[in-house]
């Protein structure tokens, strides 16, 4: 393969993968349209306790933190709460949304 062939190549999948991905959003309304399937999210703590799903937490709840390790708390709020520090995406990251489908049908 030579230059052109292979960048045309790459575009080529890059328009596959961006209709596919079209499709799969398309499939997913539709199965949740439907009932056969739903969005839940990640179990992070204070979304499980929320939930009511207690035992599959990732992490200590807020209050758990606030009650228990009350100074860890303050220092790794005030140190993530720079957007540029490493562990800001973890410390302040929102659930995540998973589709999760029924096969019980």
């Amino acid at each position: 393969m030579d230059k052109l062939e292979i960048l045309n190549k790459i575009n080529a999948n890059k328009a596959e993968i961006k209709r596919l991905g079209q499709e799969t959003k398309d499939l997913q309304k539709h199965a949740i349209y439907n009932g056969w399937a739903q969005w839940t999210f990640s179990k992070n703590s204070d979304l499980a306790l929320e939930l009511g799903i207690i035992g599959s937490e990732k992490a200590p709840s807020k209050v758990w933190w606030e009650t228990h390790r009350k100074q860890s708390f303050t220092r790794l709020c005030t140190v993530a709460a720079d957007p540029n520090h490493n562990d800001h995406g973890a410390f302040w990251n929102k659930p995540t949304t998973y589709f999760k489908p029924d096969y019980s049908i």
